[in-house]
C-alpha cells in the first residue's frame, strides 16, 4: 500500500483514508512502489511494529528489510542482517530466541538464535504480509494483502493457505490460543475463527466504505479483546473499543468525533496488552494507556510530530513503542524508538537522535 503521491498526500493531510486497498487508482499506485501496512502507509524510513519478551529484550522491524535488537533494555539497538530488503511489518517472538517476521512479497523470516542468524520461510504467496502471530513455537498465523490467512503447525517450516477473505486486507490478526482468534481490516471489519483459521465468521461487516480501517487487534484470551482504528462502527473515526465476551458485544473505550474536546484527537493504530488489565495504544502523536483494561488516558511522547506504528507492552511498568519523528534539523523523517519503565509516566527515546 506504498504509493508515492498518495503517501507524499497522507504525509501532508493525515487524512483517514485507509482503505487504499479499494479503488483502481490506490492499487495502481501500490503496484508501482512496492506495499507497506495499513498502519504505516504515510513515509519511509519508519520503524513499524515491535516485539519484546522481557524488559531486556525487543525487536523492531521496518522498511529495507530494517530489523534491530537490544538485549540490554533499549541502551544499544543492533541491526541484524536478514535476507531482505523491502519492507518489514510485523515481528513476533515465542523466545528470546524464537521468531518470526512478515514482510513484502509475502517475505516470512524466522530465527532460532535471537536473530543471530535469520532464513527464509516459504510463505506460497507474493501477497504482502502485514501480521503475524504465534501461541507457541509450533502454531502461528500470518495475514494481508487481498485477505490472505496463512497458517503453520510446525513453526513455519512449511505455511498452508487457510483462507481469503473476502473482506479485502487484512491489517492485524490476534489468536487467542490454537483455535480461537480475530482479524481486522478496512470498513471496520472484524472476523471471528473457532477452527484454527480454516473459517472466518463476521463479527462486523463493513460499514460505510473501506476508507475506515481497524487496524489493531490484540486478544488476551478467548474473551477478552482490544480493537483500535482511525475508524470504528460506533464512533465513525477514532477509538478503541473492547469485548468481554469473545466479540459478541463491543464496547467502545475511547472515541472521537474529530474535535477538541473529545477523547482522542489522532487516530490510534496500533495496541497491545501485557494482561486484563494492562495496555498501551499509540499513533499520530498520541499514547494511551491503561491499567484497568477500560479506561484509557493520554500520556506524552516528549518531542513534536512523533507518529508511533507499533508498540510492545512488557509489564504494568515497561514498554516499548516504535515509529518515526520529523527532524526539523535534517528535514526529514527518521525512525524512533521511545521506552517506558514508569508505566508511561516518562518515555526516553532510544536508537534515535532527536
Amino acid at each position: 500500500m506504498m504509493r508515492p503521491l498518495v503517501v507524499l498526500l497522507m504525509v501532508l493531510t493525515w487524512c483517514f483514508v485507509w482503505g487504499a486497498s479499494a479503488g483502481a487508482e490506490a492499487s495502481a499506485a501500490r503496484r508501482g512502489l512496492g506495499t507497506t501496512s495499513p498502519r504505516n502507509w504515510w513515509a519511509a524510513r519508519v520503524l513499524s511494529s515491535c516485539d519484546a519478551v522481557s524488559p531486556s529484550a525487543c525487536w523492531a522491524v521496518g522498511d529495507k528489510g530494517k530489523i534491530l535488537k537490544t538485549s540490554d533494555g533499549g541502551h544499544t539497538w543492533t541491526r541484524q542482517k536478514a535476507p531482505a530488503t523491502r519492507w518489514l511489518f510485523d515481528v513476533k517472538f515465542v523466545s528470546d530466541r524464537q521468531g518470526w517476521v512478515v514482510g513484502a512479497v509475502g517475505k516470512i523470516l524466522h530465527t532460532t538464535s535471537g536473530g543471530a542468524t535469520w532464513r527464509t520461510q516459504s510463505s506460497g504467496t507474493t501477497q504482502a504480509l502485514y501480521a503475524v502471530d504465534f501461541v507457541d513455537a509450533r502454531h502461528g498465523w500470518a495475514a494481508g494483502k487481498r485477505g490472505i490467512v496463512l497458517g503453520a503447525s510446525n513453526g513455519g517450516r512449511t505455511w498452508r493457505h487457510l483462507a481469503i477473505l473476502s473482506s479485502g486486507d487484512v491489517a492485524d490478526i490476534s489468536m487467542a490460543d490454537r483455535r480461537h482468534g480475530w482479524v481486522v481490516g478496512p470498513g471496520f471489519t472484524i472476523r471471528h475463527t473457532t477452527d484454527s483459521g480454516r473459517t472466518w465468521k463476521w463479527q462486523r461487516r463493513n460499514y460505510h466504505d473501506s476508507e475506515y480501517w481497524l487496524s489493531a487487534v490484540r486478544c488476551v484470551d478467548a474473551s477478552h479483546c482490544w480493537i483500535a482504528g482511525p475508524g470504528s462502527y460506533s464512533i465513525e473515526e477514532n477509538g478503541i473499543e473492547a469485548t468481554v465476551d469473545g466479540g459478541v458485544t463491543w464496547r467502545a473505550q475511547l472515541k472521537s468525533d474529530g474535535g477538541m474536546d473529545t477523547d482522542v484527537s489522532y487516530p490510534c493504530v496500533a495496541l497491545d496488552l501485557s494482561n486484563l488489565s494492562n495496555g498501551w495504544s499509540v499513533g499520530e502523536y498520541c499514547i494511551y494507556h491503561t491499567s484497568d483494561g477500560s479506561a484509557w488516558t493520554r500520556q506524552r511522547t516528549g518531542v513534536k510530530f512523533t507518529k508511533l506504528t507499533g508498540v510492545t507492552a512488557v509489564s504494568a511498568t515497561t514498554a516499548w513503542a516504535v515509529g518515526y519523528f520529523w527532524n526539523e534539523n535534517n528535514a526529514a523523517y527518521q525512525p524512533v524508538i521511545l521506552h517506558t519503565t514508569d508505566g508511561g509516566a516518562t518515555w526516553v527515546h532510544q536508537g534515535t537522535r532527536r
